[in-house]
């Protein structure tokens, strides 16, 4: 195997070499989150306070287009009629009862377009 060091240093020697990363004190790994945190706490405090006010905000916009949205169907008029009181009159159908109704929307629905 070829050699990849210009110059051949001991085993212990190279390993002392890399360990040196930097000359700060070592820090726990939840230290570079924590103290940040602290520091700017007022900050967290109003962030924290406005995703809730923007979470708030946007179910109240949600419940208040569904509500907007819903149809409101009733009915409009209604009759029992036979086959001669249709339109056009259906000889066959005299003296059959039959129901009908007209429907009405009376809410906001979406707009249709073809």
């Amino acid at each position: 195997m070829k050699n990849l060091w210009p110059i051949a240093l001991p085993p212990l020697m190279a390993v002392a070499l890399f360990a040196q990363t930097s000359n700060e004190p070592t820090k726990s790994h939840c230290q570079w989150f924590i103290e940040p945190l602290i520091a700017n706490w007022p900050l967290v405090a109003v962030a924290i306070i406005a995703i809730f006010v923007a979470w708030r905000t946007l179910r109240v916009m949600r419940e208040s287009a569904e509500r907007q949205l819903r149809a409101y169907v009733l009915p409009d008029n209604a009759g029992i009629l036979d086959g001669t009181m249709l339109n056009p009159p259906q000889p066959a159908r005299a003296y059959v009862p039959g129901v009908i109704m007209l429907i009405k929307n009376s809410g906001q629905t979406l707009p249709i377009t073809l």
